[in-house]
């Protein structure tokens, strides 16, 4: 885990900038619609398909694209959801582009260098910071991509500082994780200010159960209550969800304490003494975040999880 990089955050957007004028805010790929897409397209989605009428079924029947340029060059690139089977985590989608006749994949994300990402809380908006001329995207709520020179990548700990809050609504729940990195991401200690959100009790009051993995395709995954804690010195309940965060409810009232701590949700809340203890896994002894309620203070246990 990063150590907190205080005062060298201001040394960050060095060989970055911000767009001007108009696009000094965040624009949005729009959907593409398929019948207008170029034959070198296909040969692209299905090249390296072994059956290629399974392929182009596939796209056609839940396949998507949606066009933004990236670059200011006036030609758009594609995001593009090739259809066919999604996995526990989303659909697959990558972002290409046009070069000469051939479309060629811009991403390169995690220790493989994938050029795929799967999402269950997909965002396809091109944000005002530019990099060797290319924006700055966001793809996923808590997922943004930046430009190296060759392909996008993804973000450091200390990007997400370099956000501004006024570019996104601040009145939308479903925007809690990408307003929780960027006052906190790559923080071992957090000194955590609630951002409360109205919100609708049909999702955060329903009871918790059970759930396991399954393909999905969507654009923003439901909330579905994991784990509830009830905290009547707080006057609140705690609630971890599937595939989500842990949140403080409050009535009609909420805030995220806590992003997705491992990969089905937080398994156990726990409440001792002053402390909220959230584990990631049911067979941890320690938990991977502590929540000082009177203080305010949110720990992460060292080397228990990245976030």
């Amino acid at each position: 885990m990063p150590p907190k990089l205080g005062k060298l955050n201001a040394l960050v957007l060095v060989g970055a900038s911000l767009a001007g004028g108009a696009l000094s805010r965040v624009t949005h790929f729009r959907p593409e619609n398929k019948a207008q897409l170029p034959t070198t397209f296909f040969q692209h989605l299905c090249g390296e398909a072994k059956e290629e009428a399974v392929c182009l079924k596939d796209f056609e029947e839940s396949g998507a694209v949606w066009a933004g340029d990236v670059n200011d060059d006036g030609v758009d690139e594609f995001i593009v959801d090739a259809g066919g089977a999604p996995g526990t985590l989303g659909p697959a989608r990558e972002i290409i582009q046009l070069q000469a006749k051939s479309w060629v994949s811009l991403a390169c994300l995690g220790g493989d260098c994938s050029s795929w990402w799967n999402s269950l809380h997909a965002r396809f908006e091109i944000l005002p910071i530019t990099r060797g001329g290319y924006h700055d995207l966001r793809i996923e709520v808590g997922h943004c991509l930046k430009w190296d020179g060759r392909k996008y990548i993804d973000y450091a700990d200390s990007d997400y500082h370099q956000l501004r809050e006024e570019w996104f609504d601040s009145k939308d729940s479903r925007e809690a994780e990408l307003f929780w990195k960027i006052r906190y991401s790559g923080d071992d200690v957090v000194q955590l200010k609630p951002m409360w959100f109205t919100v609708s009790p049909g999702e955060f009051n329903r009871a918790p159960r059970p759930y396991i993995g399954f393909p999905v395709r969507v654009i923003d995954f439901p909330k579905l209550p994991y784990e509830s804690l009830r905290d009547p010195e707080r006057g609140l309940k705690w609630v971890s969800f599937f595939k989500g965060g842990v949140w403080g409810v409050k009535g009609n009232r909420a805030f995220l304490l806590v992003p997705q701590p491992s990969y089905l949700g937080a398994q156990r809340l726990q409440l001792h003494g002053d402390w909220l203890y959230i584990y990631g896994e049911l067979e941890q002894t320690s938990p991977t975040v502590a929540y000082n309620r009177r203080t305010g203070e949110l720990r992460y246990n060292e080397g228990q999880q990245d976030h």
